[in-house]
């Protein structure tokens, strides 16, 4: 048998909601008021533009007062005292304001890593210990929110850099600037990354062993693969050590102690590598930045 109840509910009061509050609270919870200000890359260039009356600090000379600097295809043409915009310029007059060039992060993980504490935010390693394959500009976010702070701050242009490993991979050179990881790449491949291993007590030490076994098997590999019909497989990671052992790209080494710079002077000399450290400082006057201290 079936029973049918009947129950009735009281009748709540209607509510009036005004239209702003309403716009208010679905911007609050929509997606996109959750989301921050990205950076928007600037246009590109359509006609020259001239920044007048300015102090122009250019560095490698005394300040310029009422300077001109002029830009055509996004690139400075001209600088300097008595430069006169050219026709169909926009001109922006600085009315005395000063003028720096951009200062650029020697070694960072802008666009690898965002938040330490959340693993999703973190590209700046690879699994494994040796990855000559591994290029940061590939992993590069270009929207990352350290970006904008990081251009608040004067730093236009950034050496972004694997870590982890005996052998971390390239260290890219990136403009803050771009919608993509192409358009912000300057040089993908400027230093190949390698985190030196520390002096044992006695003898050689097993990660400097394995380094030297490692540019072996990457001389031997190109031998190989540079005979005509040779069957040597394609080797990913050594691979990307070619350009290193010809020379063409520097080893950018980080060692924290005095007794490491003079144990990589040998293996260079050895392997014939181009390379950075603090030896290289001292004997060509470059300034490298090392160590954890380095990232930014």
């Amino acid at each position: 048998m079936k029973y049918l109840i009947n129950i009735e509910l009281p009748q709540l009061p209607k509510l009036a909601i005004c239209p702003l509050a309403f716009a208010i609270l679905l911007a609050m919870i929509s997606p996109a008021g959750l989301r921050a200000t990205d950076e928007v890359p600037g246009a590109r260039q359509d006609r020259p533009i001239a920044l007048t009356n300015g102090v122009i600090h250019t560095i490698v000379g005394p300040p310029i007062e009422n300077g001109t600097i002029v830009f055509e295809h996004g690139r400075i043409s001209e600088l300097g005292k008595n430069v006169k915009p050219p026709k169909g310029a926009k001109v922006v007059d600085l009315h005395g304001q000063h003028v720096y060039p951009s200062l650029i992060e020697a070694l960072s993980q802008i666009g690898l890593r965002e938040i330490s504490a959340v693993r999703a935010t973190i590209d700046s390693s690879e699994t494994g210990s040796i990855n000559p394959n591994v290029k940061a500009h590939v992993s590069f976010n270009p929207d990352s929110e350290v970006i904008p702070v990081t251009r608040a701050n004067g730093i236009l242009i950034a050496v972004s850099a694997p870590s982890g490993g005996r052998v971390s991979g390239y260290a890219s050179v990136m403009q803050l600037d771009g919608w993509t990881y192409e358009e912000m790449t300057l040089r993908p491949n400027v230093a190949m990354i390698v985190n030196w291993p520390s002096p044992p007590s006695s003898g050689e030490s097993p990660g400097l062993k394995t380094l030297r076994d490692l540019l072996d098997d990457a001389r031997a590999y190109k031998a190989a693969r540079s005979v005509e019909g040779s069957d040597q497989k394609f080797d990913i990671r050594l691979e990307g050590l070619l350009p290193v052992i010809a020379g063409e790209v520097r080893c950018l080494r980080k060692p924290m102690t005095p007794a490491k710079f003079r144990r990589p002077l040998r293996l260079r000399l050895s392997s014939n590598l181009k390379s950075l450290s603090l030896a290289d400082t001292m004997q060509k006057n470059v300034q490298i930045c090392c160590g954890n201290t380095g990232y930014l």
